[in-house]
């Protein structure tokens, strides 16, 4: 059954990686790196090893990303919006009962700003802050394709680039609404244990209705040597399910030593597996990230 699960892995991962490779890739703080693989080792909620790997391929905004989107902002008089369109995937799985997930979705991104003038050209101004509205359509499912939820998802995300008072360098807080529907794929697939339980109160066959918080940040990074760093990472996401009145998380902190502009390793704790299965187990691990 693990070669199987592997090889199933393996495949989707390829598929993944033809899929989000040619998109336009948004800028990091020093260049484009769209796409991030961890590949790591396991301690799982049944006290099993495990190796796993993560896969997100997600759009971060600063200031290099609205220089690279520059053509695609409008201005007048003061205010300014650009309207960008693109994929967000994360696919986490491994061996074992180790925490397993697929979330795949397209998200538009309205986003509004205040300009300022330089060298009377009109910008967006990074020392306020701007408002992004992001409207997505994806699904979610667990390693074994048993069950898949189809959902649209509404959000605000209110951020600020340039204020001397934020924690990190991706401080970000936001609220969503997300609707859908779940339905079974398999009706014989495997029976998972441990932290690859689905402990979700969703049925199959029955719509999705919940409210989500999202909030993270890059704390007390320390540079040193060039690209070298350290970083505390924490990050925090609670769903409310509405049709089934329960509360679900995901709670992260991870401490990264970066290695390179591109490379890292980290040593990551999590409670709580998050959507699709909702475990509300615990994982550490530690894993090498490469980005591209």
């Amino acid at each position: 059954m693990k070669i199987y699960f592997m090889g199933k892995a393996a495949s989707l991962f390829a598929i993944l990686m033809t899929s989000v490779l040619p998109c336009v890739s948004y800028a990091s703080e020093q260049e484009s790196s769209p796409v991030e693989i961890s590949i790591g080792t396991i301690k799982t909620e049944a006290e099993n090893a495990a190796v796993g790997f993560l896969v997100k391929y997600i759009e971060n905004i600063n200031e290099d990303y609205f220089i690279s989107n520059a053509k695609g902002v409008k201005t007048d008089g003061g205010k300014g919006w650009l309207l960008d369109i693109t994929p967000e995937i994360e696919l986490q799985t491994g061996e074992e009962d180790s925490f397993n997930g697929l979330v795949a979705k397209m998200t538009a991104n309205y986003i509004s700003f205040d300009t300022t003038l330089v060298d009377d050209v009109e910008v967006p101004d990074t020392s306020k802050y701007f408002s992004v509205f992001p409207m997505s359509i994806g699904l979610e499912s667990d390693r074994n394709f048993g069950d898949a939820s189809l959902l649209v998802e509404a959000g605000y995300v209110p951020f600020n680039l340039g204020s001397k008072w934020r924690l990190g360098l991706d401080s970000k807080i936001g609220v969503f609404f997300q609707a859908g529907y779940k339905f079974e794929i398999e009706s014989n697939a495997e029976v998972e244990e441990g932290g690859a339980t689905d402990e979700s109160e969703e049925l199959t066959d029955n719509e999705i209705a919940r409210i989500k918080l999202d909030a993270g940040t890059d704390l007390l990074r320390f540079k040193y040597s060039g690209e070298k760093s350290i970083a505390l990472v924490p990050r925090a996401r609670v769903w409310y399910d509405i049709v089934n009145d329960e509360v679900y998380h995901k709670l992260e902190a991870k401490l990264e030593f970066s290695i390179g502009k591109d490379r890292s390793f980290d040593f990551r704790y999590e409670d709580g597996s998050g959507a699709p299965n909702f475990n509300e187990g615990s994982q550490f691990s530690a894993n090498l990230t490469i980005m591209y």
